[in-house]
């Protein structure tokens, strides 16, 4: 071997070194650096045309890719669940420790506490008006507890606009370091640096949306989503936020692939990392929670409008006007039992009173018994013919309402050993004639309608159902168009294989509830209404607003239930006592100032 062989063995030995020291001092350097990987400096004899040619150091990263692999969906999971988590945790917060003062759980205690003390004085106006004041309360804290989710909402699509913003750059980026790292290998440059950035960058990238890594030949690595989605390879995919569905809150959040020009949906195909997180939150648990707000204030309405109106107030109003009930005059009346509506002067004494016994069908003013018909519409006028001078009744845009003349009021009871009944609500309850609680939209479902009933709705008007998947994301979208004549038509036209086909079932029950039932197809969770161009006859409901088809209308309960306008502003109607109508005669007496059964009502409504 000549000299100067031997020199340059010994220049190349010296070179391997100084590559092997390097990476030592980079190792002990970034020791506690997130992201980066140690470095491994291997010697190699190289030979040159069969003679020794010195020594070359091969500077490797240390890592495992199953261990790898395992690290980056570790950091997805943590990341979805922190993120998820920490929405949870201050909705949780918005509605209290139902054990604590100040929810809106506890603040039913209050209300009980204020109906009791109505109890021993129901004819003082400043107990009236405390009772009412605690009730309204209750439901402004509702609607602030709704409000606050709602918020929470709105506060995760901001976060995901961010992070998907985050991530196109993220994304960007690692397809330009492949490109640096492919050049560095392909021309034997040291790629370390660009290859440790780009893993600082991936475990990132994984923070943000659950990822799938694997290296490339030509240096560098090809990023996709777990589902197989590409990300980045020399190129980078792009997320963005488009238009969603006609009638849904948020945008959509879709992907361009590298290389390709068309977009198609993501939010399917994101399943860890923040992205998740925060769709699922936004679409899913903090969905729920609204519903089950929505839920509560329905429950909570629904037991004080049924103790309200059994009860009445003294005086009691002159005039009762319903609720909305979604019903046509020429619809079936459906009830059975007794029911009996009384006149009364402003001291509550009988002026006149009609009985109705809707299981023979008849009306009796004390003439006689008189046949109604079987609809809404003969009933009422059946009933407006009986009050003669003493009162009317009139049923328009699905509302009844019952009205005396003059000075005189309306109440209603029913008699104990047969009460009214339209599929378990009694006759004022059901037309909400006497109801303590509204809204303007229904916030029960079960109709007393029957699948053989016309459904009014006009034939061609249309709505568009979304079917989700477990985490509330729309994996698809299907319309329905109204047709044929009864409601027993639009459950099959819902079943047809062009709309609900193999996602769901519609059905019609007993009750006069329409539901849709997800089937056990993979993927599906829930479906639900997001616009309806429908409305039955006169009453201007939507098919989704008269059945609670849809999602939003139902937790939007939470929001829009609050005490009577009319009470609220007079709580001298609250009703407190009952009409003693069994076999009373014109001028007794059938409400009396003291009668505290109506407060002992709406103090075992809570229960």
């Amino acid at each position: 071997m000549s000299v100067s062989n031997v020199m340059l063995s010994g220049l190349s030995a010296l070179s391997a070194n100084q590559s092997a020291l390097r990476a030592t001092s980079s190792n002990i350097a970034n020791a506690n650096t997130p992201g980066y990987t140690r470095l491994n400096a291997q010697f190699e004899n190289q030979a040159l045309a069969g003679q020794s040619a010195g020594v070359q150091a091969l500077i490797t990263r240390v890592s495992d890719r199953f261990l790898a692999s395992t690290h980056i969906n570790s950091i997805s999971d943590a990341a979805r669940y922190d993120v998820s988590a920490g929405l949870l945790d201050r909705a949780q917060a918005f509605l209290g420790d139902p054990s604590a003062g100040g929810s809106i759980f506890s603040s039913m205690d209050q209300v009980l506490s204020d109906l009791s003390s109505l109890g021993a004085d129901p004819t003082s106006s400043l107990r009236q008006a405390t009772a009412i004041g605690s009730l309204s309360q209750t439901f402004t804290d509702v609607q602030r507890a709704y409000q606050d989710i709602d918020a929470l909402r709105t506060e995760a699509d901001l976060k995901i606009t961010a992070t998907v913003d985050e991530a196109n750059g993220i994304m960007e980026q690692l397809a330009s370091l492949n490109a640096q790292i492919s050049r560095a290998e392909t021309s034997g440059a040291d790629a370390t640096g660009a290859s440790t950035q780009q893993s600082q960058l991936i475990d990132r990238l994984a923070e943000i949306m659950d990822v799938r890594v694997t290296e490339r030949s030509l240096g560098g690595v090809e990023v996709r989503t777990n589902s197989g989605l590409l990300l980045v390879d020399n190129r980078a995919a792009t997320l963005s936020r488009n238009g969603g569905v006609n009638g849904e809150r948020f945008r959509s959040l879709d992907i361009t692939p590298p290389g390709s020009t068309g977009s198609i949906g993501f939010e399917t195909q994101v399943r860890g990392g923040e992205l998740r997180g925060l769709l699922s939150a936004r679409d899913g648990e903090l969905t729920g929670l609204a519903n089950d707000l929505g839920e509560f204030a329905a429950g909570l309405a629904g037991a004080l409008n049924a103790a309200h109106n059994a009860s009445a107030s003294v005086p009691p109003p002159t005039s009762l006007a319903g609720r909305n009930t979604g019903l046509l005059a020429g619809d079936a009346l459906n009830f059975s039992g007794q029911s009996q509506i009384a006149i009364t002067d402003s001291s509550g004494r009988l002026v006149q009173r009609v009985d109705v016994d809707f299981d023979a069908g008849t009306i009796n003013n004390g003439g006689g018994p008189v046949a109604f018909g079987g609809t809404v519409g003969g009933f009422t006028t059946a009933l407006n013919t009986a009050l003669g001078g003493n009162g009317s009744a009139s049923f328009t845009n699905g509302q009844l309402t019952i009205s005396a003349n003059g000075t005189d009021g309306v109440a209603i009871a029913d008699p104990t050993a047969a009460p009214s009944s339209r599929y378990g609500r009694g006759f004022s309850e059901f037309f909400g004639l006497n109801d303590m609680v509204r809204q303007a939209s229904p916030s029960f479902f079960d109709t007393g309608l029957s699948g053989s009933d016309a459904h009014g709705f006009t034939p061609g008007d249309t709505m568009t159902l979304a079917i989700r998947n477990e985490d509330g994301n729309i994996i698809r979208t299907v319309d329905y168009t109204i047709a044929g004549a009864t409601f027993d038509d639009i459950v099959t036209g819902l079943n047809d294989v062009t709309v609900l086909g193999g996602y769901g079932t519609a059905s019609f029950d007993a009750d006069g509830r329409l539901t849709i039932t997800p089937t056990n197809a993979p993927g599906v969770g829930s479906i639900d209404v997001v616009a309806d161009q429908t409305s039955r006859g006169t009453t201007n409901l939507a098919l989704s607003e008269l059945f609670g088809l849809s999602s939003a209308g139902r937790s939007n309960r939470a929001m829009t239930l609050g005490i009577d306008p009319a009470i609220a502003s007079n709580p001298a109607r609250l009703a407190t006592a009952t009409a003693a109508l069994a076999g009373a005669n014109v001028g007794d007496r059938v409400l009396t100032p003291g009668d505290t059964s109506g407060v002992d009502r709406l103090l075992a409504a809570p229960n």
